[in-house]
């Protein structure tokens, strides 16, 4: 059998996070399923038809300008691919591919992206049938977090990424501070499809126990706006904003990890 790079011991249990005035078990949440009901609701119902008027398209050809500064061409995988607006951006430059669980996100994808590889699969059954060292970038965003054993999956994303391949990273940051004032209406926790919500900490021990070096560490912002109450949302999504902007203008890492929503980090496989 392969091996998938991660023993056992080195697979940290999900942690408590304190939520208001009381703690949370956020491992092994019901998983509510990847249907048409799932990309239909949220972020996804207008994201197709807004295009650039929507903070989601500008969030992905942003993560698509950080995969182009460390690696201008080869074999890139998106694990979770949706409906394919990150590839979108990379198809006609690199060699693109995408895996997805959703027939209804493939269909989508297919139509989004005609130059790239969508396969409608599950993540870990993909990885586990491909060879060593086949991509030379993955990229999973906050997609971990949804999975029955991301551990495992993470095992094999160091397996089939070659040596000095790109590896990027993005997952719920539960420890940013303002997720306090959030509580039960954070973002990360609405979503019931979350499984697991580790802390940055173990993320970063995962990420590395698979072979990769983390050259670069960073966050997404404060996007999960209200934070305060009266003040209208839109303000405050200026007011909170405007640092986020500024990094996907920059097509840099600029924001400290623990200054966001979410934990954005850059491995090479070593």
């Amino acid at each position: 059998s392969q091996s998938t790079g991660v023993s056992s011991q080195k697979r940290p249990k999900p942690c408590l996070i304190s939520v208001g005035s009381g703690s949370m078990q956020l491992a092994l949440i019901k998983n509510m399923g990847f249907d048409n009901d799932y990309f239909t609701s949220g972020n996804w119902i207008t994201h197709p038809t807004q295009g650039i008027l929507n903070t989601y398209y500008w969030a992905r050809k942003y993560y698509s300008r950080l995969i182009k500064r460390y690696i201008s061409h080869g074999k890139v995988l998106e694990i979770g691919c949706g409906f394919g607006d990150l590839l979108h951006h990379l198809e006609t430059t690199h060699r693109t591919y995408g895996v997805e669980v959703s027939k209804y996100a493939c269909d989508q994808a297919r139509r989004r992206t005609p130059k790239s590889e969508i396969m409608n699969r599950d993540a870990y059954d993909h990885l586990r049938n491909t060879p060593d060292s086949f991509y030379d970038a993955v990229i999973q965003i906050c997609v971990l977090p949804h999975l029955d054993e991301p551990a495992l999956v993470l095992g094999e994303i160091g397996r089939v990424t070659r040596k000095d391949g790109i590896f990027l990273s993005v997952v719920p940051n539960p420890d940013y501070p303002l997720n306090r004032i959030k509580g039960h209406l954070s973002a990360m926790y609405v979503d019931k499809t979350h499984k697991y919500l580790y802390g940055t900490g173990q993320w970063i021990e995962l990420t590395r126990s698979c072979g990769f070096e983390i050259v670069r560490r960073g966050s997404t912002g404060l996007w999960d706006v209200p934070y305060l109450p009266l003040i209208p949302g839109f303000l405050q999504l200026v007011l909170f904003g405007w640092p986020s902007a500024l990094q996907v203008v920059s097509g840099r890492i600029i924001l400290p990890p623990w200054l966001g929503v979410d934990l954005i980090m850059i491995g090479v496989k070593r």
